[in-house]
């Protein structure tokens, strides 16, 4: 077995059963109660060791509700134990041998004690560690809390608390609609907008219908739910009331026993004063008054005790009546949760079918949008490349500089020459804006130093904003397919990172830049970056 699975798990089948009810033959539903939460918990080796005259037989001396019992557990993961043998000696000897948890409230003394030495010592080190025991809460089990080994976990997952565990339910949930939706999405590919459309309204109203079923559905739940806890709590009730009525009926039956003894102990005086050479007349006659008292007080408490008996034997069979329907409001509530389950995953396929369906056609629509945008996007890049880079870039250096806004900064004239010194990059259509949008573009890179971008770009961006304007206007390209980004280089403690900002092009592209600043072309690519900052920005102003 790995180390990571949850341990074998044995049943003391007739102490669970006692526990459920407290009657000699016990109910069924307690070891029911008690694999189904083993098996939900994680335990796939469950056996429930029991005699056989409790589960065959009988029928005074099999277990209440055993149709259940026979019906609900895999005759495979049931160990009958003859009548003549001892069912603590297997279920205590395969549990040691599979090293399995114990359920069972018996404090297995009497196999305790007949051990000594270190086999005692090991035996109660075993108990410690594998005995579990046991309640039932509201007909619900509920093993002892300090039982830690018995809810399994995985070791990875020993230190995580309840909302990491959520969590990653959620997260497998998400994972799992996320597959479906690809699935769905790969299948209704080829089929037509319109139909997906119709095939959209359809799924709405399957969304609709089967969210008012799980609702309603849900509600039933909870109904079954409180109906049950009521029922649960009467037979609590009804347990207390039945306890009280044996105190009394034991009370009685002790004082019964009490005045027979004295009853028995007058009639042997009464006999010997009869026996007696001269019978004492007087004394003869207060013995047989005694012993008439004696016997009334017998009949009298002997009747209270019948009438105890009465009513436990009533009470019995009402919390027999009442347990029956509390199983049957629970039957009812787990089979209404099943429902709630299933039309609530219905109702997520829907959802999930929807989404995708709107997927489709979304992706549909913005492949048109593209595909438009493209024809736009072309004839802009078709206009720009009539003019050659220097003409771009001097068209550029011009409109920035001959906004009002600039003729009125201070330092005008060292921050024109500073812009004379900037690159630019006519972006190929088929690349992506970097800024805002990832749409296709006709785009122009202005490449300069952050203290000249902040000129350039102005407050709120408005002078960039100008500057796009009027371009796009002397280009005579739609504005709305043309953009200006002006990048800088990123800043670290120790200043800007200039290699940094020109390693992310090619050697081509660096060629290209130099021929704006009158540098040579020549050179490796450290060559050519390191003369294009000094061109760029390495200037006596900055």
């Amino acid at each position: 077995m790995s180390e990571d699975a949850p341990r074998p798990v044995i049943i003391d089948g007739a102490n669970a059963a006692r526990m459920y009810r407290d009657h000699r033959r016990g109910d069924a539903f307690g070891p029911i109660g008690a694999y189904r939460f083993c098996k939900m918990n994680g335990h796939e080796y469950v056996k429930i060791y029991i005699k056989s005259y409790r589960v065959k037989g009988d029928p005074e001396e099999v277990m209440f509700n055993v149709e259940e019992f026979i019906e609900g557990i895999p005759e495979s993961d049931i160990v009958l134990i003859p009548v003549d043998l001892d069912d603590d000696s297997f279920f205590i000897r395969d549990s040691i041998e599979r090293n399995a948890i114990l359920i069972t409230n018996d404090l297995l003394r009497d196999h305790q004690r007949s051990l000594s030495g270190d086999e005692r010592s090991k035996f109660g080190n075993w108990i410690r560690g594998s005995r579990c025991g046991f309640t039932f809460v509201d007909g619900d089990f509920s093993p002892d809390p300090k039982f830690a080994d018995f809810q399994y976990q995985p070791s990875a997952a020993d230190d995580e608390d309840e909302e990491i565990r959520d969590e990653k339910r959620r997260v497998s949930i998400r994972e799992k609609n996320s597959e479906l939706k690809k699935r769905i999405m790969e299948e209704l590919a080829s089929v037509s907008t319109e139909e997906l459309q119709s095939m959209i309204m359809d799924e709405k109203q399957q969304v609709s219908r089967h969210r008012e079923d799980r609702d309603e559905m849900n509600l039933k739940v909870r109904e079954s739910l409180e109906l049950r806890n009521e029922l649960n709590a009467e037979v609590k009730e009804k347990i207390a009331e039945m306890k009280a009525f044996k105190k009394m009926r034991d009370k009685y039956n002790s004082l019964v026993k009490e005045e027979k003894q004295n009853r028995t102990t007058l009639v042997k005086e009464l006999k010997d004063a009869r026996n007696q050479t001269k019978p004492n007349k007087s004394k003869i006659r207060k013995l047989e008054q005694s012993q008439e008292k004696a016997h009334g007080r017998v009949q009298k408490e002997a009747t209270k005790a019948q009438a105890a008996q009465e009513s436990m034997d009533e009470v019995s069979l009402l919390i027999d009546d009442i347990r029956a329907k509390a199983n049957d409001a629970h039957h009812n509530l787990t089979s209404n949760k099943k429902a709630a389950d299933d039309f609530h995953q219905s109702h997520v396929h829907s959802v999930t079918v929807t989404y995708a369906i709107n997927g489709i056609i979304r992706n549909r629509k913005g492949e048109e949008e593209r595909s438009a945008r493209r024809i736009h996007v072309d004839s802009a890049m078709s206009k720009i490349s009539q003019h050659s880079i220097v003409d771009l870039r001097r068209m550029l250096i011009d409109t920035i500089t001959s906004q009002e806004e600039w003729e009125n900064l201070a330092h005008q004239e060292s921050l024109t020459e500073n812009v004379e010194h900037i690159l630019i990059k006519l972006q190929d259509s088929r690349m992506k804006s970097p800024k805002r949008t990832s749409r296709p573009v006709a785009l122009i890179q202005l490449i300069t130093s952050s203290n000249i971008a902040r000129y350039i770009i102005g407050r709120g961006g408005a002078n960039i904003k100008r500057t796009r304007e009027r371009m796009a206007a002397e280009l005579d390209v739609d504005i709305n397919y043309f953009e200006i980004f002006v990048l800088t280089p990123k800043k670290s403690k120790h200043g800007p990172r200039y290699e940094e900002l020109f390693n992310d092009f090619t050697v081509e592209e660096l060629k290209g830049f130099a021929p704006q600043l009158g540098l040579k072309k020549g050179g490796n690519k450290d060559e050519l970056i390191e003369r294009l900052i000094r061109g760029t920005f390495l200037q006596p102003s900055d």
